[in-house]
């Protein structure tokens, strides 16, 4: 990756609210992801990615109308360790490849990580279905620690773990 012009970085912090339906007072998530530009045809081999970084604004949706959407009548599928964004009518969303990217909110002022792409419709932004992030909440103990323990620096073909003053060839 070969940039033109200077890159500024600021970070985001992960969402520590209470898990529940708190996050939905952000109203609006944005989601990132290299995915599908469209679903991909059935048996046709063609898939079509993007070369571009794309985003989607999505509203977040409250848990039971993500599970009614799906039909879901148990709601076992989708878990209050998940949260659902999109519009009813799939006019955007994300789609395959987008996984594991990030369902940000704007809190305060200030960007915050409140999911992570999980799944959704096989229509990628299908009319009738929402898209489904793995809710950041109740993990943060979990991916600050796994941060902490991982956070490394490569120099040289030697990886140095930072916060353990761990070294070892690679």
């Amino acid at each position: 990756l070969h940039l033109t012009a200077t890159l500024s970085l600021t970070a985001v912090a992960l969402y520590t609210g209470t898990p529940g339906s708190e996050e939905l007072i952000f109203l609006q998530g944005v989601s990132t992801g290299w995915g599908m530009i469209e679903p991909p045809v059935p048996n046709s081999g063609i898939v079509e990615y993007t070369e571009a970084l794309f985003e989607a604004a999505t509203p977040l949706v409250a848990a039971d109308l993500c599970k009614n959407a799906y039909g879901l009548e148990d709601f076992s599928s989708v878990t209050d360790n998940m949260i659902c964004a999109g519009f009813y009518n799939g006019s955007k969303g994300t789609c395959y490849g987008d996984s594991g990217g990030p369902m940000l909110v704007n809190h305060h002022g200030r960007w915050e990580q409140v999911g992570i792409t999980s799944w959704g419709s096989y229509a990628c932004t299908g009319k009738g279905a929402y898209d489904v992030y793995t809710r950041v909440s109740p993990f943060t103990d979990w991916i600050n620690a796994a941060l902490d323990f991982c956070y490394a620096v490569n120099v040289k073909g030697v990886f140095f773990g930072m916060k353990y003053g761990i070294a070892a060839p690679r």
